[in-house]
C-alpha cells in the first residue's frame, strides 16, 4: 500500500533510535494527513537535531526551516542537512519570518513547554500562509484512564521526576478541548483531532524499548529495515489495545491538525 509505505521503508537517513518509537511512527502518520506538497515552505517548530524534518525533505521534497533553543541541537541538524536553515529560536518570541511565509508548521511536543502558549499560536497564525496546515502534538491535562493520570494517581514521586524531567508546565497545560477551542479562537479551522500516549504504548516506547530493541539494532546489528518489515507491525497489533483507548477519548496527549482559512474574495 504506497499510502502506508512511509511506515514500512527503510527510511533514508530517518533512521536510529527515534525510528523505534511507536511514537515516530504515529508523528508520520500524522503527518501524512496534512498531503503536503511537493517544494512547500515547510517551518518544523522546535526541531532539535532536524531528524524529523530532514525525513520531511527526503518524503515530500520540502523547503526546511528548523528552529529550536538548542545550539548543539542546530549544530546536529546543520551537520545532517546543510541545505535547510535553521535559527536559534525561543517559541515563545515573535518569530524572525513575515506574515504568511509558510505552507505547512509541525509543532511536536512544544507548546507544553511555553509559559504563555495563545501568543504562541498566534504567531504561528500569523507566519502560516492562507490555506496552509500545521499539525500539533500535545500533551493535555485530562488524561483520566491514561498512563500519565495512573502515574500521577499511583506513583506521585516517579511522576514529579517524570515532569520536571520533561520541563512540562502542567500550570498551562489544556484538555483537549481547550487546545481546538483555543486554536479556533485564533481563527484557525480544526482538520482532525484524536488521542495519543494512552496506556501500553507509553510502557513501550519509555522502558522496553531502551532495554530490549537498542540491543537488538545498536549491539547486535540487526538491520533497521527487519524492524520496520516485520517487528513494529507486530509490535502495533500487540498494542491495540491503546487505539481502543484513543478512541474512546482517553490518552495523555492528542494529535491536532488545523489549517487557516483562505483568503474570501467578496463581490461589490
Amino acid at each position: 500500500d504506497s499510502k502506508n509505505h512511509y511506515l514500512t521503508e527503510r527510511l533514508p537517513d530517518a533512521e536510529g533510535i527515534p525510528a523505534l518509537y511507536l511514537t515516530w511512527r504515529e508523528h508520520l502518520r500524522s503527518l501524512g494527513k496534512l498531503k503536503m506538497n511537493a517544494e512547500s515552505f515547510v517551518l518544523d517548530v522546535g526541531c532539535s537535531n532536524g531528524q524529523f524534518l530532514n525525513f520531511m525533505e527526503i518524503r515530500y521534497k520540502i523547503h526546511g526551516v528548523g528552529v529550536d533553543i538548542s545550539i548543539q541541537a542546530l549544530t546536529a541538524a546543520s551537520k545532517r542537512n546543510p541545505r535547510q536553515h535553521f535559527l536559534l529560536h525561543s517559541a515563545e518570541r515573535k518569530f524572525p519570518f513575515g506574515d504568511a511565509s509558510f505552507d505547512y508548521i509541525t509543532c511536536l511536543d512544544v507548546i507544553e513547554h511555553i509559559e504563555k502558549p495563545d501568543g504562541t499560536i498566534r504567531e504561528l497564525y500569523r507566519i502560516l500562509k492562507p490555506g496552509g496546515k500545521i499539525l500539533f502534538h500535545i500533551p493535555v491535562s485530562d488524561n483520566g484512564g491514561s498512563m500519565d493520570w495512573f502515574c500521577r494517581k499511583y506513583m506521585p514521586k516517579l511522576w514529579k521526576q517524570k515532569i520536571e524531567a520533561a520541563g512540562h508546565n502542567y500550570e498551562v497545560i489544556l484538555t483537549r478541548k481547550g487546545y481546538e477551542a483555543a486554536l479556533s479562537e485564533a481563527g484557525f479551522e480544526i482538520l482532525f483531532s484524536h488521542r495519543y500516549n494512552s496506556f501500553l504504548q507509553c510502557i513501550f516506547d519509555h522502558h522496553m524499548m531502551h532495554r530490549i530493541l537498542n540491543r537488538a539494532f545498536y549491539v547486535w546489528g540487526l538491520p533497521f529495515s527487519f524492524y520496520h518489515r516485520l517487528v513494529a507491525p507486530l509490535i502495533e497489533a500487540a498494542f491495540s489495545l491503546d487505539r481502543v483507548l484513543q478512541w474512546i477519548d482517553i490518552g495523555g496527549s492528542i494529535y491536532i491538525g488545523v489549517t487557516k482559512p483562505p483568503l474570501k474574495h467578496f463581490q461589490v
